[in-house]
């Protein structure tokens, strides 16, 4: 099955009081304040200053957040068993906000659905309902990079007595090393480097991934075109 839409992911995280919440992250390397927030979790409270000009992201998200917070309302127990399952809670009760639900969300434009076969378009491709998709878990690569040091009072780079910017080798993100890839050179030759890819999939259960799916699907907010959205499973 060909999918065409847009991906966003579901983490689990601490809410503060030693319970869970529900966040999304949209991969930033956390270099930005903006992308920072992706690292520390995008929560309820959080979307619109991690989406200030895009109100149609922000909106989408806070109906995933929504719909997994209710469902954990309803059944506690079971869910929280599910997401220990899938590894998104460690054995000790502890959230691992670098992994994550890999989600596809297939919104179809209200003005192309046929009325008649039901059939409407989402990005390039056509489908009959409007579905979030639990395709996999997946679990952020450490981001670690260059950081200009900042004044703490004035916000100003800092600069060493030449002039020159003076910089930090920090980690912004969180994750796994990242794994090594073949390539080439300007020249020709064969180098190794980091992957440049946010993320992975990793092993998972998914039988829990599809229970996951039937359990939130209750609580799936409505699409464009006023539907509940339809949540499914990797199958």
């Amino acid at each position: 099955l060909k999918l065409d839409g847009s991906n966003n992911a579901i983490k689990v995280v601490e809410d503060g009081d030693g319970g869970i919440q529900f966040a999304v992250d949209r991969g930033g390397r956390g270099t930005t304040p903006i992308t920072a927030i992706d690292v520390l979790c995008v929560t309820l409270d959080r979307l619109e200053d991690r989406f200030p000009k895009n109100p149609g992201l922000a909106s989408s998200s806070a109906g995933l957040i929504t719909m997994m917070s209710r469902a954990f309302n309803a059944d506690q127990e079971k869910m929280y068993g599910l997401l220990q399952d899938l590894g998104l809670i460690d054995e000790n009760g502890t959230p691992d906000p670098t992994k994550f639900i890999n989600v596809e969300y297939i919104d179809r434009v209200p003005d192309d659905i046929n009325q008649e076969t039901g059939m409407g378009r989402a990005n390039a491709i056509y489908y009959a309902f409007d579905s979030i998709t639990f395709l996999n878990i997946s679990q952020f690569y450490e981001v670690v990079t260059n950081v200009t040091r900042k004044d703490p009072v004035t916000g100003k780079s800092l600069r060493a007595p030449n002039g020159r910017v003076l910089k930090d080798l920090k980690q912004t993100r969180p994750g796994l090393e990242r794994p090594m890839k073949k390539s080439l050179d300007n020249d020709g030759n064969k180098v190794e480097k980091p992957t440049g890819d946010p993320s992975t999939s990793i092993d998972f259960d998914r039988s829990a991934l599809d229970e996951l799916a039937d359990l939130v699907a209750p609580y799936a907010p409505k699409s464009k075109s006023g539907q509940q959205f339809d949540v499914l499973g990797p199958g």
